[in-house]
C-alpha cells in the first residue's frame, strides 16, 4: 500500500512515482528546504500519523490517467483496489502490516522525530513536533543520472473532514511536493524525463491517515521532441476501521 501515512512508505513510493502535479511549493527550491527537529510545537505528529490504539484501517484506492498532459480525468477510475493496514502498537514502536499480514512499515517515536523503517531496510525521519507551515520531512535520491527530491510540510488544521460518509474531527492537512529528473541514451540519442507532483494528506488525531490525493505529471523527451506527457492522480481514502 502506498501509505503516505507519512508513515512515509509514501516517501519511497512517491519518489518512484511517474506520472500533472498540483501547485505545491512551485516557488520553493526543494533542495533549499531544511527540516527542524523540535521537542515541542503546536502539533505532536505522533498523535496524527498513527492511531493511538491497535486497529485495522481499510482503504479504497483509485487511479486516474490522462496521457495528454492535462489534469482532466474520467469520472470512473482506471483502476480501483482495496487495501488495509493493521497497526500493532507496543509503546513507542508501531508496526504496520499490509493486507497479506506482512510487516510493511515500522514507526519508532523519539523525543524530536519519528523514524520510519520501510520493509525493514530503508529508514527516513519526520519531525515529531510542528507548527503551521513547518517542513517536517525531506528525502532525496540521487543515483547516476536520476535525481529526486520530496518535501512535506504541515499546511493547516481542519475542525472536521468527511471521508466516505464518515466525519472525522481534528484533522491535519500535510502537503508534499516532489520533483524528479533523469536521462539515458537510446540509440545514441538522449532520452530525458521530468516529474512534478504533489500529495495532499489528511490525518485525523488518534486515527491516522484518512485520505490522500497524489497528483503528478511526467514529460519524456527524446532530444528536444516531447514523446510522452502523462498525468496521473491516485487517491486513497479510509472506508472502515476495525
Amino acid at each position: 500500500m502506498k501509505n503516505i501515512v507519512l508513515g512515509l512508505s509514501f516517501v519511497a513510493a512517491a519518489l518512484l512515482t511517474t506520472g500533472c502535479g498540483g501547485d505545491g511549493d512551485k516557488s520553493v527550491n526543494l533542495n533549499d528546504v531544511t527540516v527542524k527537529y523540535k521537542t515541542a510545537g503546536t502539533y505532536d505528529l505522533s498523535q496524527y500519523i498513527v492511531p493511538n490504539a491497535a486497529q485495522t484501517s481499510n482503504y479504497v484506492e483509485e487511479s486516474f490517467t490522462n496521457n495528454k498532459g492535462k489534469k482532466e480525468y474520467k469520472q470512473v477510475a482506471d483502476e480501483t483496489t482495496y487495501t488495509a493496514t493493521r497497526f500493532d502498537i507496543n509503546g513507542s514502536t508501531i508496526k504496520e502490516y499490509d493486507k497479506a499480514n506482512e510487516l510493511d512499515v515500522t514507526d519508532i517515536i523519539l523525543a524530536d522525530k519519528i523514524n520510519i523503517i520501510i520493509d525493514s531496510e530503508d529508514t527516513t525521519s519526520i519531525a515529531r513536533f510542528a507548527d503551521n507551515g513547518d517542513y517536517v520531512a525531506k528525502t532525496t535520491d540521487n543515483q547516476g543520472n536520476s535525481h529526486h527530491t520530496l518535501v512535506c510540510k504541515v499546511t493547516k488544521k481542519l475542525a472536521t473532514k468527511s471521508v466516505n460518509g464518515q466525519e472525522y474531527s481534528d484533522v491535519l492537512e500535510m502537503s508534499c511536493t516532489y520533483k524528479g529528473d533523469g536521462s539515458t541514451m537510446v540509440n545514441s540519442q538522449q532520452l530525458t524525463s521530468t516529474t512534478d507532483g504533489t500529495i495532499l494528506n489528511y490525518f485525523a488525531k488518534d486515527t491516522g491517515l484518512i485520505s490522500l490525493v497524489d497528483e503528478s505529471c511526467t514529460k519524456t523527451k527524446l532530444k528536444d521532441k516531447v514523446i510522452t506527457h502523462e498525468c496521473t492522480k491516485e487517491t486513497q481514502s479510509i472506508t472502515t476501521i476495525n
